[in-house]
């Protein structure tokens, strides 16, 4: 979202809706409009109802209030949510899936999911195995991989010095799996543990915990936090970890 978002704002005019207070986890560009939605109680089971459906209508409310060319959203449930939201609207919205469509496993989620996207204007797709199963059922979906915000930079031809590095990047929630990194490495043999340097590039909620689990495991990784150049680390490492569940 934010890599499209940072690329659109140069020639367009973008607002991001967000869900919840607290500043991006990754660098927006100045000229975003950020709107966030009012909060609300999830403390209890009247609350977390109630409160679904107030978003509901606060969502539609900013929607309707920010007139737009179209709409784009990302992941699940949310797009669930803007395909009811946009009911009686002209903008066409396109929705972004970012994880196979087998992980979403709530029976009422994937119902709402079957029922609502079909009417969307487009649909986005990672896999080429998640575009044959949503072409079931919506009309226009379309294969778009991530960018690489630095493909152009780098030579397919030029040669990189690498190091015994061994490299986890992304946000550090359940989503991203980073648990799966530590669990790898402790089953590595001792000298091999040794030998190479495990780094974990990246922030979010489970920072701690995995600081202190890689602690009970007896093993050695750097936690860098939020790096800017990444970069400079896909050209030193030998090995890249993918362990995201999404």
């Amino acid at each position: 979202l934010a890599t499209l978002a940072n690329a659109l704002c140069t020639q367009h005019e973008v607002s991001i809706i967000k869900f919840h207070v607290g500043d991006s986890f990754y660098k927006l560009e100045e000229n975003i409009k950020l709107i966030t939605l009012e909060q609300f109680r999830f403390d209890t089971l009247y609350h977390k109802i109630a409160s679904r459906f107030k978003k509901y209508l606060a969502l539609r409310k900013a929607l309707k209030e920010n007139e737009s060319d179209v709409f784009i959203s990302f992941l699940d449930t949310t797009n669930i949510a803007c395909i009811f939201a946009k009911i009686g609207l002209k903008t066409p919205l396109i929705i972004s899936e970012h994880s196979n469509e087998a992980y979403l496993k709530s029976k009422i989620w994937r119902f709402l999911r079957r029922l609502s996207y079909p009417f969307c204007d487009a649909l986005t797709v990672l896999g080429s195995s998640d575009k044959i199963y949503y072409e079931k059922f919506v009309k226009r979906v379309k294969l778009l991989p991530n960018p690489c915000h630095f493909s152009t930079e780098i030579s397919l031809n030029e040669y990189f010095e690498k190091e015994n590095l061994v490299l986890f990047i992304g946000r550090l929630d359940q989503n991203k799996n980073p648990q799966m990194f530590l669990k790898a490495i402790a089953h590595l043999d001792k000298k091999l543990q040794e030998d190479y340097e495990f780094v974990v590039a990246g922030d979010g909620e489970l920072r701690q915990e995995l600081e202190y689990k890689a602690k009970s495991l007896g093993i050695r990784v750097k936690f860098l936090g939020r790096v800017e150049n990444v970069k400079a680390l896909y050209e030193k490492a030998k090995v890249l970890c993918l362990c995201s569940f999404v």
